[in-house]
């Protein structure tokens, strides 16, 4: 008996050894590690080894550090101390398991879903992941997935639905309907959704069927039958207006529009949405019977709009900027709103048929101007109107401009502030800061600060006048005041499922930009699916391709981008039966083409040398020899300092329109850094008299 025991604990050891059930510590490379704090705010990327260390943006104070990798749970660890000088060394940080679930997306047909959104959520309706599925409808969600139950959701669109918008005109409230953002990215379908119970360490297979949508399709063009571009069409149900269903549609360069997408069976009111130059009134809008998986056709004539334009100021002569200019035609058909410049300039271009319009500037409170009766033709501009608010008013100034790092990146989110206001850079770096000026004043020297967590500020002083805009761009630089350092480490799943080992070779190990090489891989025991191909790149292992492995046999043509030394890997993702595995990476050394560069000959000229305020030069470029599409970085020096924007060119020609916004000698040159094709190259330059537009006044 007792031999026949240890038999059976013998056979039972044996083949525990064929399976994963051990947890295993092993460097996570390519974790994001971001330092969110008091003082300042750092991120890095984890080696290959898993280490990491932050050492800009970092000064003394107290933070939070957020440690996030593909295939964990995120952690974060909190109340961490830094003092200035100090290295401070967070040691092995360890991430659990995510939970897997993994699946295909496909249409009531049983066509594969490519390219679209797929997020899984927690029961609170929290988005926990995403991803999109691949070319065969497949996909991975496998981060920040803890133990429990959750709905994922494939979408055909993404859409946040209708709300009603109020605004505010004259002395009353107006409320109009509104889409939300939204983007289409597979046409005649709504979103589809499966309720899943994951588990971390392992695995789970879902399939997602998307729901059919009807369709309404039309074109939109004027009087004389031509196109109109760029008009957003919207169709919403025509009863619970409220509901998320219905969708919007933009009309193209051939005047057509096409709701494709949330439009379940039912009866839809459909609109242009106050198309910017024309007429329409929602009284007019069409109310049309949608069946799914049908396509109705919703076409409209526009009419064009009347204009009126003029100027808002207050009883002192101070420009009125940013107040509300409404106009109503006095058989109640019509009506038309717009909002001043810093300068009090108004120009009201859509809405407004033929009739007779009280026009009314209303700066919020009981700021208001006399209404001014004014006679408009459709199709025709009435310019020249003059609206007094009684008071004295203060006038806007406008400083706009960018803001980046010492390597040109976009600063977002950074403040930017003088004690007369402030303003936020959005996600390219820019920002537009409003002055509002002390009662007054039509001139004053104002210092513009920019701060940014993570950065030292920077301040600037420049002289803002009533009405105009100044350009001021800032360059921070990150604090280096301390450094956070440490290692992040994962806990392998125990899935009790077999190993898998993979290896890799390259036919060449050193080919040149124009080349390829052949990665041929094998895994042990042979495995059927898929297997993808990574290569390390700015600090992360990047997923380039997705291709199929066939009993334990996988080749990949891959062509590099970039000179220097390239480290690809190949990772098995897992299936039913076998665990997660990769390869050992392999290194190919990228060299440039064999082919001399030359030393290109750039010469530009402009449409004209002599200019008023607020034209539009145009500036056209030749490069000889042409070899290779490059980019062309145009240099221009106004008057108030000097400014770089790039173009491109792939024939040997570029152009840029140049905007002259203020009076004084402009001066413009081109020039090419080097490339793999041509050595760096400079163009003769080029200068514009630029004068300010003289005006007759004529008194009356």
């Amino acid at each position: 008996m007792k031999r026949n025991i240890i038999f059976l604990i013998m056979i039972f050891t044996l083949i525990l050894s064929t399976l994963t059930f051990s947890q295993q510590i092993s460097p996570i490379s390519g974790a994001k590690v971001v330092a969110r704090g008091n003082n300042g705010l750092g991120e890095a990327t984890t080696d290959e080894n898993g280490y990491f260390r932050i050492e800009e943006g970092i000064g003394a104070g107290t933070y939070t550090v957020t440690v996030s990798a593909k295939g964990y749970i995120s952690k974060v660890l909190t109340n961490i101390q830094v003092s200035a000088g100090e290295e401070k060394d967070l040691g092995d940080i360890e991430l659990e398991p995510s939970a897997v679930v993994e699946g295909v997306v496909k249409t009531p047909d049983g066509k594969l879903a490519a390219n679209i959104p797929v997020v899984i959520m927690d029961e609170r309706g929290n988005t926990i992941s995403s991803t999109k599925t691949e070319g065969d409808g497949s996909f991975r969600l496998d981060t920040d997935i803890k133990t429990g139950t959750y709905v994922v959701r494939a979408y055909a669109f993404t859409f946040e639905g209708f709300e009603y918008k109020t605004i505010q005109i004259g002395f009353t409230q107006m409320k109009i309907l509104a889409p939300k953002q939204g983007q289409v990215y597979l046409e005649g379908y709504a979103r589809g959704e499966t309720h899943v119970r994951a588990e971390q360490g392992k695995t789970v297979h879902i399939e997602v069927t998307l729901a059919s949508s009807g369709i309404i399709s039309g074109t939109i063009t004027d009087e004389q039958g031509n196109p109109v571009e760029g008009v957003v069409v919207i169709a919403f149900p025509s009863e619970n207006a409220g509901t998320r269903d219905g969708f919007y549609g933009v009309t193209d360069s051939n005047g057509k529009y096409r709701i494709a997408n949330n439009l379940p069976t039912g009866t839809y009111n459909v609109t242009p949405l106050f198309p910017k130059g024309y007429i329409w009134d929602f009284r007019d809008m069409e109310q049309v019977q949608v069946t799914t998986g049908q396509e109705v056709t919703v076409d409209f004539q526009l009419k064009k709009s009347g204009i009126i334009s003029g100027m808002v100021e207050y009883s002192d002569g101070t420009p009125a900027a940013n107040v509300t200019v409404f106009a109503a035609s006095q058989d109640g058909k019509y009506f038309g709103y717009t909002t001043t410049n810093i300068d009090g300039t108004f120009k009201i271009d859509s809405g407004l048929g033929t009739g007779s319009y009280q026009v009314i500037a209303y700066a919020g409170g009981m700021d208001y101007s006399q209404p001014k009766q004014v006679q408009v033709t459709a199709g025709q501009e009435k310019s020249g109107v003059k609206l007094v608010i009684e008071g004295t008013g203060k006038a806007v100034a406008l400083v706009e401009g960018k803001v980046t790092d010492k390597q040109g990146k976009p600063v977002v989110g950074a403040t930017v502030s003088c004690p007369y206001g402030h303003a936020e850079t959005s996600v390219d770096g820019t920002y537009r800061l409003y002055v509002h000026l002390p009662s007054g004043t039509r001139k004053l020297k104002v210092t513009v600060t920019a701060s940014a967590s993570g950065f030292k500020d920077s301040s600037a002083e420049v002289e803002v006048e009533a009405g105009k805009s100044k350009t001021l761009d800032f360059q921070l630089e990150k604090i280096k005041e301390a450094v956070i350092k440490g290692r992040v480490v994962g806990t392998a799943a125990a899935t009790g499922k077999e190993e898998v080992s993979i290896s890799i070779i390259a036919t060449k190990t050193e080919i040149s930009l124009d080349e390829t090489t052949t990665i041929m891989g094998t895994t042990n025991p042979p495995v059927t699916g898929k297997i993808n191909i990574l290569v390390f790149a700015d600090g992360k292992w990047v997923k380039i391709a997705a291709i199929n492995v066939v009993d334990g046999q996988f080749t990949f043509e891959f062509k590099p981008k970039k000179t220097g030394q390239r480290k690809i890997k190949a990772v098995w993702p897992g299936n039913d039966q076998y665990s997660p595995a990769e390869s050992e990476p392999i290194t190919i050394n990228v060299v440039k083409p064999s082919e001399e560069k030359v030393t290109p000959n750039i010469q530009i000229s402009a449409s004209t040398t002599s200019a008023k305020v607020g034209d539009t030069i145009t500036i056209s470029g030749t490069i000889s020899p042409f070899k290779a599409k490059t980019s062309v970085e145009i240099v221009v020096t106004a008057p108030s300092g000097a400014k770089e924007y790039t173009v491109e060119s792939s024939d040997g020609t570029f152009t840029f329109n140049l905007n002259v916004n203020a009076a004084g000698t402009w001066k413009v040159k081109a020039r090419m850094p080097a490339s793999a094709a041509y050595n760096p190259a400079e163009s003769n330059e080029v200068s514009i008299n630029v004068s300010e537009e003289k005006k007759c006044i004529i008194a009356t």
